[in-house]
């Protein structure tokens, strides 16, 4: 996991304390961090709930007690804007990383100096391209939802959504072997994230890089 190994392999922290928002989203993600930390040699900390009561104290103690070397926040874009209020009123000076939903429509925007250093891995999407099916789909996007500008879980639900339609289109696939046959020979139909290829365990094959918080906006720092 990209996290995971930036955090314990490049930023050489050996202790990570992990803030999360109870969900799917971080039930998901967690186990395979978790356990791609301690593959690496890192040791986790504790693993603290966002919310919704005094949670933001039990944080502070944390870091206090336990003085871990980074933070991994695992959360939506509202929550994890308030964890890295927390955190920097705690001057927490280590290592922070946040996932790609601090990327999404204005929570960076409004993030401002918040989430200045912060590292978030994702892939490099630029959805104001002009390159095709990029262009059509912001067009198509911003008409249906008021002018509002696509953002990155847009991008994910399009490319989910072309992939079920080209895996599902007639003839009709016989059974689940079939399907998965189809998905695998996506990979000539190009999303909005990429070509919609899968490796053999059926991961995307484009990898997410990570990026820094620069003055507002992500910078690719995969060289760093």
């Amino acid at each position: 996991m990209v996290a995971a190994d930036f955090i314990v392999a490049k930023r050489k922290a050996k202790s990570i304390l992990i803030l999360f928002q109870k969900g799917a989203y971080a039930e998901g993600m967690l186990p395979v961090f978790s356990g791609e930390v301690t593959k690496l040699g890192g040791k986790i900390a504790g693993q603290l709930p966002i919310g919704p009561t005094d949670w933001d104290k039990a944080i502070a103690d944390a870091l206090t007690a336990q003085k871990p070397d980074a933070i991994f926040i695992c959360a939506w874009g509202e929550e994890t804007l308030a964890t890295l209020t927390v955190l920097r009123n705690a001057r927490f000076s280590g290592t922070i990383c946040a996932t790609s939903a601090i990327s999404t429509s204005d929570v960076l925007r409004r993030a401002s100096q918040l989430a200045e250093g912060v590292f978030v891995p994702t892939i490099a999407l630029d959805l104001e391209s002009p390159k095709e099916p990029i262009a059509s789909f912001a067009k198509r996007y911003k008409a249906a939802n008021k002018g509002a500008k696509p953002d990155l879980f847009a991008a994910y639900g399009y490319d989910a959504a072309m992939t079920a339609l080209a895996a599902l289109q007639d003839p009709q696939p016989k059974d689940t072997n079939d399907l998965l046959q189809r998905l695998m020979k996506l990979g000539d139909h190009q999303g909005l994230t990429g070509p919609l290829s899968f490796d053999s365990v059926g991961n995307t094959t484009h990898r997410p890089r990570m990026h820094c918080v620069r003055s507002g906006k992500l910078e690719d720092c995969d060289s760093i």
